[in-house]
């Protein structure tokens, strides 16, 4: 079972979140949109873990040259704010014509 931490509240089962794929019939480009708006809902309430869940779930899901810069920096900017140095790191390494 797959569990997916919050900040503010500890722990929440996710395993629906990984069944939505198989619910809902869309295409790839479709389902990127979907997470990245997901991923907007909840960073207007600082749910920083889930916006990194899915921004992470919206570049997979994406073409290489459809990823917006801007995903990156959210998905490394989030990464950042909860201590995930490594994944941070990784998240640099990563992302496609990334200026340091």
């Amino acid at each position: 079972m797959s569990r997916v931490r919050s900040a503010d509240s500890g722990t929440v089962q996710s395993d629906n979140l990984n069944s939505l794929h198989s619910l809902l019939p869309f295409d790839d480009h479709r389902s990127s949109t979907y997470y990245r708006h997901v991923a907007e809902l909840f960073s207007e309430y600082s749910l920083t873990d889930f916006v990194i869940h899915f921004c992470r779930l919206a570049i997979d899901s994406s073409d290489d040259d459809e990823v917006d810069q801007d995903l990156w920096d959210i998905l490394f900017m989030g990464q950042v704010s909860l201590g995930l140095y490594e994944d941070a790191y990784m998240t640099l390494l990563e992302a496609p014509n990334r200026d340091l």
